[in-house]
């Protein structure tokens, strides 16, 4: 799925529906391109959308812009993992229900706004008509919260409903971060492949998203359930404008500096409630947010699951740095950098060919 710019021709519209489906490896690659870094000055966030064993709705849907009466409700809604993923008369006639469908079960509602943005949606939003992109891909994280149609569950919104109200609402990916942020930490959040209550999937419980806008900025965005299966914990860095970050189903955010908003945001307790659960003491340093809130130990094979990609798509844009294929990804030992500087100015026929990549000519 690629998004540069503002303007979207249709022989692009026509590429997302084909790379949807491709993947590297088994699993969500996600990569997000600075402006300088591309031949035309546009920035790019792409990703590659593994669906696992299951059935997935396929559909590339066209959400229009609307405009809602004062007093309105935004309705959150419990995803389907497969077919229809989602139901409801809300949304444009691509999710109105057919042939004897139920609606989707509601979550809850916010206030909605006067006016919102059409965009293109899957599993989850992805473009809307103001230029803002979103790329996704699951990670692990050593919180986990359910939805509160579980039993046992408290929380409101998963990263599909968050995308999707950040694309109704923003031109911006900084007013996307502190949108998604601002309303999982009052109405929760979850992930979607956490397991059943009481037996987490923690390998499967947070998200990280990239995300750009048409002013020139992209961004990594990484979530996850707050303390005693409620709110959220976030975390966003920027990606320096003449570099590409790379996010395959592991966070990449590591040192953070919240006194310097330009180029890094988070929630308030993102340093306090790793301090306060053991998992980073001030005394061992810097905090490092892959090292206090990513899974450890890390499963096998998650280190090569991780920073194999990592290392691969590092290795296509700037091969001069030589990076050692073999580090793998850990969250207590930095092994790759947060981002790179391509050896030369890419494109997204260069993405397109990284996101078909296996590894060809190598000895994996």
């Amino acid at each position: 799925i690629f998004f540069r710019g503002l303007f979207v021709e249709m022989w692009k519209v026509f590429a997302l529906s084909i790379l949807l489906f491709g993947h590297l490896g088994d699993g969500c690659t996600n990569i997000a391109v600075g402006r300088h870094a591309t031949i035309d000055g546009s920035t790019m966030v792409a990703h590659t959308d593994d669906s696992g064993p299951q059935a997935m709705d396929l559909r590339l849907v066209r959400v229009p812009d609307m405009d809602h009466h004062h007093g309105a409700r935004r309705h959150v809604y419990l995803n389907n993992g497969g077919y229809p993923r989602l139901v409801t008369h809300e949304r444009g006639p691509g999710y109105k229900p057919v042939h004897g469908q139920h609606e989707s079960m509601v979550l809850g509602s916010i206030p909605q706004v006067s006016h919102t943005y059409g965009y293109w949606d899957q599993d989850y939003g992805l473009l809307n008509s103001v230029g803002l992109g979103i790329a996704e891909t699951t990670c692990g994280a050593k919180t986990a919260g359910w939805p509160s149609s579980t039993l046992g569950g408290h929380n409101m919104w998963s990263i599909r409903e968050l995308s999707k109200v950040a694309l109704e609402r923003c031109e911006t990916a900084r007013c996307a971060i502190k949108l998604m942020g601002a309303l999982a930490e009052e109405h929760g959040f979850y992930g979607d492949d956490v397991g059943p209550f009481g037996a987490p999937v923690y390998i499967g419980s947070s998200e990280a998203l990239s995300i750009s806008d048409r002013k020139g900025e992209a961004w990594v965005f990484h979530i996850m359930t707050g303390d005693q299966n409620r709110s959220a914990i976030w975390v966003a860095q920027r990606v320096p404008d003449d570099e590409v970050s790379v996010i395959p189903n592991g966070f990449v955010i590591r040192q953070i500096n919240l006194k310097d908003p330009d180029n890094f945001l988070g929630s308030r307790n993102v340093i306090s409630y790793a301090r306060d659960r053991g998992w980073w003491d001030p005394k061992d340093g810097e905090f490092d947010f892959t090292a206090a809130y990513a899974p450890y130990p890390t499963p096998m094979p998650t280190p090569l699951y991780v920073g194999r990609r990592i290392w691969r798509v590092f290795d296509l844009l700037a091969p001069s740095q030589q990076l050692d294929p073999h580090l793998g990804w850990g969250p207590k030992h930095p092994t790759y950098p947060f981002s790179i500087k391509p050896d030369r100015k890419i494109d997204a026929h260069t993405i397109m060919s990284i996101l078909r990549d296996y590894y060809e000519g190598t000895e994996f």
